[in-house]
This record gives C-alpha cells, structure tokens and sequence, in this order.
C-alpha cells in the first residue's frame, strides 16, 4: 500500500513502517521533510508571504489568496479569516458581470433598433 502512496514521489521511499527522506542537496532534503501530522510548511515561504504587500486590486488579491491557500491546511478557521476577501471578489465580479450585462442589452438594443428600421417596421 504504501508504494502505492508513494509512487511518483522523488526522494521519499519506504523501508518496514519508516518513511526515508533524502536529496542531493539539504535544501532539496528540507523541501520534503515531513513531520508525524504530515507536510510542514516552508519557513522561507511563509515570510515572504508575511512582507508581501496588501493586495491593491482584484488580480493581486486573487494572487494573493491563491498564494495562501496551500497554507490553509496550517491555519485554523482559514475559510473564515478569508471570507470578507473573497466576497470583496465576489462584489466586484458581480459589478463587472452586471456592466457587461447592461452592455449587451444596450447593443442588442441598438440591433434590434437598427433591424427594425431595415424592415421599416418602427
């Protein structure tokens, strides 16, 4: 079974009931370390993300979460903390969507306008 788990895996092999982790370099080693609740996030990455800067609009918010989101494993209540981001996207979303929509009624408006002089039936 655990073969099977680990198949595709570089670096990481099994022998009896102990997980063998190794890499050329430490920090190969260090990127696949594992502790007994599973992965363990990369301190490096988890200070860049404490200096990123706030996000200033809806593509560096949406980088933003997606950037944090594989931490989400590590932060409890992640959903929650999130929530008022994501609805800032959803809000906005909706704003292009509603935009767009209010776009295309009015240029099918016009064709319909346009349609009907054609046919003379205005």
């Amino acid at each position: 079974m655990m073969v099977t788990i680990l198949k595709g895996l570089h670096g990481v092999q099994n022998y009896l009931d102990d997980l063998i982790v190794y890499g050329r370099t430490a920090a190969k080693h260090d990127r696949k370390r594992q502790a007994a609740q599973g992965l363990l996030p990369n301190d490096g990455h988890i200070q860049d993300i404490m200096q990123a800067p706030a996000p200033t609009d809806t593509a560096k918010l949406r980088s933003f979460l997606g950037l944090t989101s594989w931490y989400s494993r590590f932060v409890q209540n992640y959903p929650s903390e999130v929530e008022p981001m994501r609805a800032c996207l959803r809000t906005v979303s909706q704003q292009v969507k509603d935009k767009v929509n209010k776009q295309e009624d009015e240029k099918t408006e016009t064709y319909l306008q346009r349609l009907t002089r054609v046919y003379g039936k205005q």
